[in-house]
């Protein structure tokens, strides 16, 4: 999907410690790595204990609080980053403050 490259590719330059681009720089997912912690271990005998059931909307929420953590809470670097528009953005915070009230 070239929309999706196009944001890859937009990370990989907006949170890019080098003047290049490498294979760490570049993942389809922000998520990814993590899987790891799906995968049974010696430590964890039982990886349904790591499986936690929430809705779209709290994933969603979670992520996208998370990636303004990321972002020192810069809304447009944070939308960028999202693949979204930051009226977007905004949008959805908003909504998120209103399901809390």
């Amino acid at each position: 999907n070239v929309r999706e490259l196009r944001n890859v590719m937009e990370r990989a330059i907006v949170l890019g410690n080098n003047p290049s681009i490498g294979v760490d720089d570049i993942s389809l997912s922000s998520l990814a790595p993590q899987a790891d912690l799906l995968q049974p271990t010696q430590s964890t005998p039982d990886s349904s204990a790591l499986f936690e059931p929430i809705t779209l909307s709290e994933l969603e929420q979670i992520h996208i609080t998370k990636m303004l953590e990321h972002t020192n809470g810069n809304k447009s670097k944070a939308s960028q980053l999202l693949g979204i528009e930051r009226s977007t953005l905004d949008r959805k915070l908003k909504r998120f403050e209103d399901s809390q009230a």
